[in-house]
């Protein structure tokens, strides 16, 4: 984590079309949502990364051996996951990777961002996992891979507190749906329009 270093552009993601708009998708549709997801998480990372970015300076002189750390080992993980994805099988730890990760996000300052970068890191290693399978087993050709176990109950919470957050895209678009379906409901009401229920289940659908 360098003074050098710029934050990741947004242009990337925001020429990369939805899997979900794909008029005849090759995959079924829970693969379909998967990659959505993974998707959606790769811009949660990105505009995490963003946010640390314009931080650099105070987290490097805060902890440098942290945060050089926390960099590195931040890479690994995102070098593994797509690895994973081109070679259709789970993330792998090859070596210590997790801890190095959560010792230094003690450390370091901006700790609000640090956590929500952990957590979507976390969350984007299980999506590649589900996503991927078992390539290696004799059955992954001919039915899906079986469901994986739950979530320890502390990456589920760092997940759901990193998105519990104005910085997430998550929490604002759920906010702004939450909003203009709420806006939509109480016009066809006030109207007495009929089938007016169409008018927040259009709304959802724009």
């Amino acid at each position: 984590m360098h003074a050098a270093e710029a934050a990741p552009e947004p242009h990337t993601f925001a020429a990369t079309a939805s899997p979900l708009v794909d008029p005849q998708p090759f995959a079924h549709a829970g693969e379909v949502l998967l990659f959505q997801a993974l998707l959606d998480e790769a811009e949660r990372i990105r505009a995490s990364l963003a946010a640390l970015a314009t931080r650099q300076r105070q987290v490097f002189d805060a902890h440098p051996s942290c945060a050089d750390s926390f960099s590195e080992s931040s890479a690994q993980v995102l070098f593994e996951i797509a690895a994973a994805l081109e070679s259709g099988r789970e993330p792998r730890e090859a070596a210590r990777t997790w801890a190095p990760l959560e010792a230094c996000a003690k450390e370091l300052p901006h700790a609000a961002i640090v956590d929500a970068f952990l957590g979507q890191l976390r969350a984007a290693w299980r999506t590649a996992g589900v996503m991927t399978g078992d390539a290696g087993a004799p059955a992954a050709r001919t039915r899906l891979p079986p469901l994986r176990r739950r979530p320890p109950v502390r990456d589920a919470l760092t997940t759901l507190r990193a998105n519990l957050t104005l910085r997430s895209t998550a929490c604002r678009h759920a906010l702004r749906l939450a909003v203009t379906v709420a806006i939509a409901a109480a016009i066809y009401r006030l109207l007495h329009l009929s089938r007016g229920y169409w008018i927040p289940m259009t709304a959802c659908w724009s």
